[in-house]
């Protein structure tokens, strides 16, 4: 699905909200919680719907069309780029919208067949970036030790040869269908790397690995 303007967006929001009580209800709550889980992440932000038209202005003012139908694609660096704070711009360009999110985002745009696919290093410098879940993970399952490198290329060298140690392991356990079927990329092994460690903190998984 996709909307030529924030108004039409808004319009599909209305036709939900006037068809169904239970979204309205929810909606017109303080937590706007229909249509955006402020706690999608972990942690409870100021997300709402409300900020949607300040996002459709943003990419009219960043040329989001020129910039989705480049050719060859934007790179997933490039896309993770485009979503960070611009100075040409003198307001906020995306509230709400953090490095998680802008990684988030962007996977997301990959699977839409807007973005290129992560290379491993792409992976591994979004991941020193972050340096949240995915990195616990990693330590977790001990393919990083807890010394990390005093720079960040040597950071960014130690995760591309950590996701290189899980994906060859991967490929030992399991056929390449079993990967395709399961969905297995350098996407979903760092959403599961997040998931794991969050898992571990709320004691949800035996902590002997």
């Amino acid at each position: 699905m996709t909307f030529e303007s924030s108004e039409a967006l808004a319009a599909l929001v209305r036709s939900i909200t006037e068809a169904n009580p239970t979204a309205a209800a929810k909606q017109n709550s303080k937590g706007n919680t229909y249509f955006c889980d402020r706690k999608a992440y972990g942690q409870p932000t100021r997300r709402s719907m409300d900020l949607h038209p300040l996002y459709w202005d943003s990419i009219q003012q960043k040329v989001w069309s020129k910039f989705v139908h480049a050719n060859p694609k934007p790179t997933f660096s490039a896309a993770i780029k485009y979503f960070q704070e611009d100075k040409a711009i003198p307001s906020k360009v995306f509230p709400q919208l953090g490095d998680l999110g802008r990684l988030t985002l962007t996977g997301d745009l990959v699977y839409a067949g807007v973005v290129q696919e992560p290379t491993v290093v792409e992976m591994a410098q979004a991941i020193v970036e972050l340096d949240a879940g995915a990195i616990a993970g990693l330590r977790a399952l001990k393919f990083l030790t807890r010394t990390w490198p005093a720079t960040r290329g040597a950071k960014v060298e130690a995760v591309v040869e950590a996701l290189g140690a899980i994906q060859e392991k991967m490929t030992d356990t399991f056929t390449e269908q079993e990967m395709e079927e399961a969905g297995f990329d350098l996407l979903s092994l760092e959403h599961s790397l997040c998931k794991f460690s969050r898992a571990l903190r709320l004691n949800v998984l035996s902590k002997d690995i």
